[in-house]
């Protein structure tokens, strides 16, 4: 009886302290994280939304579970995100502990992601950070991938509730840039 006690409670404790392992700590936007309905970012991207919160922005986290509460450092904003699955590696789709170097890219990738589009000719990554982690690749859901397993597919899809608005980008399997879009 006493070692299932002592078993819940490092159990119950255990949920609590990671819970709490990320609250107040502070993060990047590893993408430009969309906004559906004011508050909501998820990992279903909606491309439709008309704002977003642009990549490199600080934000502090309180994670709980499937979901963070993001606040804004610059200027106080809170959203709820749900980044599909529970983990370190796959709220990693989202945030980073590092700000995106952005220079690195030419001036015209950089107008692109500063406007969350894309083009022939950006790589996976620039697309990414552009347009945020896709909702499939190929025709499989990646609620649970992590950053580094969307990064190997060459086939990506934005897609939004609304029925058929979709977006689908085709990369080179050799330079890994942008090849093919539609539904753009």
């Amino acid at each position: 009886m006493r070692r299932l006690a002592a078993a819940v409670l490092v159990l119950v404790l255990s949920v609590v302290f990671a819970a709490i392992s990320h609250a107040g700590e502070t993060y990047y936007a590893r993408c430009n994280l969309k906004i559906a309905k004011g508050k909501y970012i998820s990992w279903i991207n909606w491309q439709h939304a008309p704002e977003f919160i642009p990549v490199n922005t600080k934000l502090e986290i309180v994670v709980k579970g499937a979901e963070a509460i993001v606040t804004r450092q610059d200027n106080g904003k809170s959203y709820k995100m749900d980044y599909g699955t529970e983990g370190e590696a796959y709220l990693g789709k989202f945030l980073s502990r590092n700000a995106v170097d952005l220079s690195i890219f030419p001036e015209d990738v950089q107008a692109s992601i500063k406007a969350s589009t894309i083009s022939l000719g950006m790589t996976k990554e620039q697309v990414y950070i552009s347009m945020g982690p896709p909702s499939l690749l190929m025709h499989t859901n990646t609620t649970g991938n992590t950053y580094e397993q969307i990064l190997t597919s060459n086939q990506w899809s934005y897609t939004s509730r609304r029925w058929g608005n979709y977006i689908k980008i085709v990369f080179d399997a050799k330079s890994g840039k942008v090849i093919g879009k539609e539904g753009i």
